[in-house]
């Protein structure tokens, strides 16, 4: 028997993930949608409340299934009800409604799938240059985060040596994409091929948020999350110990604008992403004003567009847009389409089911885990203290070992000790990972 999750109904159709879908083909896929990018007017409760309940509802559900199954041949389970004890399928679906299941060996392949998409296409955007790949991606361990209002490579410390990184970049960039025609001009045809290659990196860079990082953000909360401040606006793009993380995204609830929530980019991308948002991401505003378009959203929000849509109007992306890159590739590798808010509620199932002692009253700060919280010297956030930070950047990374993209840590291991996570694939029990677990720490 495998676990189970409900799913709650679609709110909003038109966050659906293929253009061409109507709603109700849609919503016999099961697909749980994001909200609209606006504030709905009925949304009078509080967004948070709504999951928590929904999320307990399928703790509960979940724990029932494992009663009936452990009292069913527990001492000779069949392959099968071995993988599900160890956190390998899962199933979903409308209460009454036919379960579809999720083989979340497969969700590691679409992680792993987008990591090397996301590489791939940083490499292209920079021209596939040997040269400066090796220089800049050497120097991103260099990069110091002071957490001031401004980026990283606006910060004094950083400038003096990624300046002139970011002139080769550019160099390379516009040599690339202008013309010889009486004079050095940008062509339009070949900017544009370039702008879309960036685009797929952030198509990468969504899949990777929504899949890799745990509790996840919704899709419509993807917009303000902002690598560089703006006039008005503040960050929540930070590096803590060699690791991108992102927090307090949007909320649409009545007693608050953003919600006290960080999650981590996996750490063995720290050096692409680097890359990406402080050299290619600077260029790409070059070359939108080159073609004299706005770049007042591309040069502070991380998912912007860079091609003009409806209305010629550049703008940030949507949760439809999200969904959309979310869905395809889910549905390429696992038959099914998985929206952001869906993978939110799949997380945080497992999560329950899992790890229990997470979500319990008891202290769970470990005196490692408390030390190195102010080892990471996190940004001071009056709402945020480093003790609940730690704790919410563990959950990316216990996510994050349980699908192999990194490696289990010594630091958060007594958190989990004696739990069954999967992939049940490379050993039987990972409860025996656990006790060689310091061999695979990724921290010093």
């Amino acid at each position: 028997m495998t676990n189970k999750f409900a799913e709650e109904a679609p709110t909003h159709p038109d966050d659906s993930e293929d253009e061409n879908l109507n709603v109700d083909v849609f919503q016999e896929e099961y697909i749980i949608q994001d909200s609209k990018d606006e504030q709905d007017p009925h949304e009078d409760i509080d967004n948070e409340l709504l999951l928590e309940k929904t999320m307990n509802e399928v703790y509960t559900y979940c724990q029932d299934c494992n009663i009936d199954q452990h009292s069913t041949d527990h001492d000779n389970p069949s392959p099968e009800q071995a993988a599900t004890r160890d956190g390998h399928l899962w199933s979903f679906g409308r209460l009454g409604a036919p379960l579809k299941q999720i083989d979340m060996h497969t969700w590691a392949a679409a992680c792993k799938e987008a990591d090397t998409n996301f590489r791939d296409t940083v490499l292209s955007l920079a021209i596939s240059d040997a040269d400066f790949i090796e220089n800049s991606t050497r120097l991103t361990h260099e990069i110091k985060d002071v957490g001031i209002r401004l980026a990283p490579h606006q910060q004094v410390q950083n400038l003096r040596w990624m300046g002139p990184i970011q002139s080769q970049l550019r160099k390379l960039v516009f040599d690339h994409i202008s013309v010889i025609d009486g004079e050095i001009q940008v062509d339009l045809h070949q900017a544009n091929c370039w702008l879309e290659q960036e685009q797929m990196a952030l198509d990468s860079l969504a899949n990777i948020l929504v899949l890799s990082t745990g509790v996840s953000f919704c899709g419509w909360q993807l917009s303000s999350v902002r690598f560089d401040c703006s006039e008005l606006m503040d960050r929540n793009v930070w590096i803590v110990d060699n690791t991108f993380i992102a927090t307090h995204p949007k909320a649409k609830q009545c007693n608050r604008e953003f919600v006290p929530t960080p999650v981590a980019f996996p750490k063995k991308l720290f050096s692409y992403i680097a890359v990406y948002l402080y050299f290619i991401r600077p260029v790409a505003c070059n070359v939108l004003k080159a073609l004299n378009r706005d770049f007042s959203y591309h040069s502070s929000i991380l998912w912007a567009h860079s091609i003009p849509l409806e209305g010629h109007v550049l703008r940030a992306w949507s949760g439809r847009d999200v969904a959309l890159c979310t869905g395809r590739l889910m549905k390429k590798l696992t038959g099914l389409r998985i929206t952001p808010l869906l993978a939110c509620q799949v997380s945080q199932a497992i999560f329950h089911d899992k790890f229990p002692q997470l979500f319990s009253d008891v202290p769970t700060v470990l005196n490692e885990l408390y030390l190195y919280g102010n080892r990471c010297r996190f940004p001071s956030w009056l709402d945020l203290l480093t003790e609940a930070a730690v704790k919410l950047l563990t959950v990316s990374q216990i996510w994050q070992a349980m699908l192999e993209v990194e490696p289990v840590s010594s630091i958060w291991m007594p958190l989990v000790e004696g739990c069954c996570i999967l992939p049940s694939e490379r050993k039987e029990n990972w409860e025996a990972a656990f006790l060689t677990a310091n061999s695979y720490s990724d921290f010093s």
